[in-house]
């Protein structure tokens, strides 16, 4: 449905895309994910056709929407759903999801069941965005996109302006909505989790380039760098020396991923590790607890490993100097280098 092929785009002498290529198929989710300033949004532009490629091409539904010959915004069959929404002021809920629509199209009934598609009560299309909440509003602009059938679903940062509760259950709503109607779909956002639950294909941007496209649970356990596995969550990094499909460690022995034998870290994600408390002789001493709330932080302390974070519930805390054991599901990931806190 969507084909982005080579696409570079330069601004005020600088390039802010580097060769940008993916591919969404008709009725998925991509989501593009990287820090403030990599290009997210000029890509999303680009496609949207506000932005102009310098290079490079745009295809939607096997037509060429940018490249040898420009296609207008308005002709491209896309929805765009930017970060505040932009709802006009002076329209009510009714105006709003009804604007771009033919005349005879703007019917109570049809307003009605956009409404409801987007889970919002049909009552609410006499009020104005002022009386909305911010989850409201978002909706009320998917509704209005919704409404003109695009083919492609263009999504900057809808969620980020919303409160942590409402962010989830919005974009949970939203997600449903999208691919119920089936309609191709691509969120650009700087939350590596709501990268990871929306989309079925996820593209982690840094520097105006792609460092890896995949689907999230992929790139979450097979990252293809160091830094890609940081920005994806948390991360537990130990030094080791690898020998076939073994890290040796200050925790001991732990499996890896097929990877070159030597010096490297050794990473590992928080929900593989679970602690383990012992009589005897252990790798760890706790060194303090943070509290977060549904569970806690536990600092370690090891040989050659100045401090270790590791979750624990909330409901089975150890000490501050009790001694623990390390406890490891699964394989870790081997990279060159040295770890975070070395």
């Amino acid at each position: 449905m969507l084909s982005v092929q080579d696409v570079t785009k330069t601004l005020a002498g600088q390039q802010v895309l580097r060769g940008v290529s993916f591919d969404v198929p008709a009725g998925s989710v991509a989501a593009v994910v990287g820090p403030s300033g990599c290009g997210k949004t000029t890509l999303l532009r680009c496609i949207a056709g506000f932005e102009t490629p310098t290079s490079g091409t745009v295809t939607i539904d096997g037509r060429e929407v940018s490249g040898a010959a420009t296609v207008p915004p308005h002709k491209r069959g896309v929805g765009y759903v930017a970060q505040d929404g932009a709802l006009f002021p002076h329209l009510t809920v009714k105006g709003n999801v009804g604007f771009g629509l033919p005349r005879r199209d703007r019917t109570p009934g049809r307003i009605a069941s956009l409404l409801e598609a987007v889970s919002l009560d049909p009552a609410l299309a006499s009020r104005r965005p002022h009386e909305l909440s911010g989850g409201q509003q978002q909706r009320v602009a998917l509704a209005r996109a919704i409404a003109l059938r695009p083919k492609v679903m263009l999504l900057d940062e809808p969620f980020s302006a919303l409160d942590t509760g409402l962010r989830a259950r919005t974009r949970e709503s939203i997600g449903a909505v999208l691919r119920d109607a089936g309609i191709t779909t691509v969120l650009v956002t700087h939350d590596q989790a709501e990268a990871l639950s929306f989309a079925d294909q996820v593209a982690v941007m840094s520097g105006g380039s792609f460092r890896q496209v995949g689907a999230p649970t992929q790139l979450y356990t097979e990252a293809i760098d160091l830094d890609t596995a940081r920005f994806l969550g948390e991360t537990i990094e130990l030094s080791g020396v690898v020998s076939g499909s073994t890290a040796h460690t200050a925790f001991g022995d732990l499996p890896v991923v097929a990877t070159e034998p030597g010096e490297a870290v050794i990473m590992l994600r928080p929900s593989q590790v679970r602690l383990v408390r012992a009589s005897g002789a252990a790798a760890a001493t706790v060194s303090r607890i943070e509290d977060q709330g549904d569970h806690q932080h536990v600092i370690l302390a090891a040989d050659g490993v100045p401090e270790l974070l590791v979750d624990v519930p909330s409901w089975d805390v150890p000490q501050p100097g009790e001694r623990v054991s390390l406890s490891v599901s699964g394989a870790a990931i081997a990279y060159p280098g040295s770890p975070a806190h070395a």
